[in-house]
């Protein structure tokens, strides 16, 4: 998903009169045809039975359900200490770095892969493998894990799965957006999704178009 490209069509849709937002209405039907984020959004990061002790999965498995109720992964304290710290060092680099859109954008791309079928992919980390790095979808994403290897050299006991979507929460954060609830909790893998998984990108835009025209929905909520 590029972040220029959702900037624009947002501006497109609000500039022009004649071509006004969707209404969204009651039921599950509000969203349709909504892309394949049932599993993720950079506003609803709960991860669904990740242990932060357990060792590097080999796949991603989540609830079927993502807005159902589900239990959240067992972290202990010394953990949580670390998120906070991570959270902390995140705001100040993204803001010394003006670096929250490429941010964002690898907080999704590593999520944005889950597929209900197999359950594999998703928010694991595995963006940072080579294969994946080099889907051409993820071009300049190399530059993101830089900065994200920075906040991980602090804070070595965090999962590359967590860190990623904590970033993604930060840059919405320091640019403006509400402070959203990070449960942490993700495991990392070492398995990377075939090129291709993520949604169409003019699919994603309108999601989002949707989404800020519904005045029910709201950005803090933890899914």
């Amino acid at each position: 998903l590029e972040t220029d490209e959702v900037i624009h069509t947002i501006s497109s849709v609000r500039q022009n009169p004649s071509n006004p937002i969707p209404q969204a209405t009651s039921g599950p039907s509000r969203l349709c045809p909504p892309p394949n984020l049932s599993h993720f959004s950079v506003l609803t990061l709960r991860p669904q039975t990740f242990s932060s002790t357990a060792p590097e999965a080999e796949t991603s498995e989540f609830s079927d359900s993502c807005c159902s109720s589900m239990p959240f992964p067992v972290v202990d304290g010394d953990y949580l200490k670390e998120i906070d710290k991570a959270r902390r060092d995140l705001r100040a680099l993204i803001a010394y770095k003006n670096c929250a859109p490429i941010m964002l954008r690898l907080a999704w791309h590593d999520a944005g892969t889950y597929d209900k079928s197999t359950r594999t992919g998703g928010p694991n980390g595995s963006i940072r493998n080579d294969e994946e790095l080099a889907h051409g979808a993820n071009s300049g994403l190399k530059i993101a894990l830089g900065f994200c290897e920075e906040v991980k050299a602090k804070h070595p006991k965090i999962t590359y799965a967590d860190l990623f979507q904590l970033a993604g929460v930060v840059a919405v954060e320091v640019t403006g957006g509400p402070t959203i609830d990070f449960v942490p909790g993700r495991k990392d893998s070492k398995v990377s999704p075939k090129e291709g998984r993520l949604p169409d990108a003019k699919q994603v835009c309108m999601f989002v178009v949707i989404l800020g025209s519904n005045s029910t929905f709201s950005g803090a909520t933890v899914c």
